[in-house]
């Protein structure tokens, strides 16, 4: 391997990483809202019962 090849072989990797990060982070972020949302509706539903 070059140095060029290894330079871009971290950076595919370096991307790769930062691509499933976002995912991981916009899933976190529906799921906290989603929480959120459901949350209060799953109190009252409790409460009711």
């Amino acid at each position: 391997m070059s140095k060029g090849k290894i330079i871009s072989f971290l950076i595919k990797k370096n991307n790769y990483i930062s691509h499933n990060f976002n995912i991981l982070f916009s899933q976190m972020r529906l799921l906290i809202l989603f929480l959120r949302v459901i949350n209060p509706t799953l109190l009252f539903k409790i409460i009711l019962n």
